[in-house]
């Protein structure tokens, strides 16, 4: 009914043996969420690379687009008629041609190849458009190059 001595020391032996273990668990704790911050970091540098591929993706497109629509323009002038192939500018920098500055660093080439049949003339232009954001060619830095590529089918009678 009355409680023991050994029952009021065995508390009190017990924290002396505990002593130090709440450094172990904050250690634990603490390289934990260092593991979790650098996982974070990581899938955020993952996120930032891939939209940035993705932008550089998409001037690509446009260049191609436009060097596609260039290679038509040469093709069939306003004026009529229907120019060969030869018209086709085999290169392009669109990015000192036009001026604008999203076009940087793209360098497209265009391709034309003409195939006749009877009185109907088939034209095939193939435009591909590189797309950098840096020196590739130095070994210093990163660099992101992105390519795209678009072909256009055109008839003459």
């Amino acid at each position: 009914m009355f409680p023991s001595h050994y029952r009021q020391t065995q508390p009190i032996q017990s924290y002396r043996q505990q002593r130090g273990s709440s450094l172990v668990v904050a250690i634990f704790v603490i390289t934990v969420m260092a593991l979790l911050a650098s996982a974070l970091l990581r899938v955020v540098e993952d996120s930032s690379e891939a939209v940035t591929i993705e932008v550089w993706g998409t001037r690509a497109l446009a260049a191609a687009n436009s060097a596609a629509d260039r290679g038509l323009s040469q093709l069939f002038p306003i004026a009529g008629g229907v120019a060969g192939c030869a018209v086709v500018a085999p290169s392009w920098d669109i990015g000192t041609d036009t001026g604008l500055v999203g076009f940087h660093g793209c360098q497209v080439t265009i391709g034309c190849t003409q195939q006749t049949i009877n009185t109907v003339s088939e034209f095939r232009i193939n435009a591909n458009a590189v797309c950098s954001s840096a020196d590739c060619n130095s070994s210093g830095g990163s660099c992101i190059r992105v390519s795209r590529q678009v072909e256009v089918g055109a008839r003459s009678d």
